[in-house]
């Protein structure tokens, strides 16, 4: 259940917390909204952002002088918009003081569990990402998933296979015999379905996801 900011006035806040969205321009332009961001930032212990609200902690001026990331289609357009911020357009989620920010949605998961962490200890952390079934701490940037994603256009569940592989293992020597070992073929039969897969524009694949 929603409640009104003014339910909140003259009360401390432990973690104030600013989801995105697609619609990030009626939230910046919305001044009393920001205006109400940035009274209860000062009441607050710790102010996080999610995905494009990190727009709106720029737009209250809380993020000069400061690092933040966005989600990376969004970063070039926040650096432009607040030049005084220190943009890390690579950054899963960011810590600067008491002011966090987050990638996309699910980079939010990321830092909850940071977050966690910090209030709780590692070992809870923990056991919240195992039981969720995912990193305490992803490892690279976002511009491993950026560059993935397009190129999963395949719909052979092979190919699928091995991108999602190649994202978990990016630390290893992923060479040709590698991958052809995870897809159980012959070196040369798996060069054949690569080339069937990856567009001839696109022979770079894992330069650029590493």
């Amino acid at each position: 259940m929603s409640k009104p900011f003014s339910e909140f006035e003259n009360k401390a806040i432990d973690t104030l917390l600013i989801a995105g969205g697609a619609h990030k321009s009626s939230v910046i332009e919305n001044q009393p909204l920001i205006d109400s961001i940035r009274e209860a930032a000062q009441r607050a212990r710790r102010i996080a952002s999610i995905c494009t609200g990190t727009f709106a902690l720029a737009q209250a001026g809380l993020l000069d002088e400061r690092s933040a990331t966005t989600h990376w289609n969004w970063a070039e357009q926040l650096q432009e918009r607040y030049p005084k911020i220190k943009v890390q357009p690579d950054a899963i989620y960011k810590k600067d003081g008491k002011l966090y920010s987050s990638a996309g949605m699910t980079a939010g998961i990321d830092l909850a569990l940071a977050l966690t962490e910090e209030d709780l200890g590692r070992e809870t952390a923990l056991k919240i990402a195992q039981y969720s079934v995912m990193f305490l701490k992803r490892p690279g940037g976002q511009s491993q998933f950026s560059s993935v994603l397009s190129y999963q256009k395949s719909d052979d569940a092979r190919m699928i296979a091995l991108q999602e592989w190649i994202l978990a293992n990016l630390q290893q020597n992923l060479s040709v015999d590698r991958m052809a070992e995870f897809l159980n073929m012959a070196p040369r039969t798996f060069a054949r379905f690569f080339k069937q897969n990856v567009a001839p524009h696109r022979p770079n694949m894992l330069k650029r996801c590493a």
